[in-house]
């Protein structure tokens, strides 16, 4: 079976929740076949990368998917996508 790391931050900024981790929860845990691995990260400085570089490790995903929210945008920030997305193919 296949799996997929997908990550979410944590709260920060004195927010109670992140909207990103919060979306990331409701996903089932088997999609189309493949294990859904859930993890949230903390939005310090060097801790989020080192969190997912452990959930690799320690799950040995397929792929990864990382998600996040731009809290105080007023427009769509579609199309700047392709300038910070990195697939990986593990």
């Amino acid at each position: 079976m296949k799996k997929v790391l997908i990550t979410g931050f944590d709260p920060f900024g004195g927010e109670k929740i992140n909207p990103a981790y919060e979306a990331v929860k409701l996903l089932p845990d088997e999609i189309g076949g493949a294990k859904i691995v859930k993890k949230e990260i903390p939005t310090v400085f060097q801790k989020g990368p080192d969190a997912v570089y452990e959930a690799i490790q320690e799950n040995q995903p397929n792929f990864v998917l990382c998600i996040g929210q731009a809290g105080g945008r007023v427009r769509n920030a579609r199309g700047t996508a392709k300038k910070r997305t990195t697939l990986v193919h593990l």
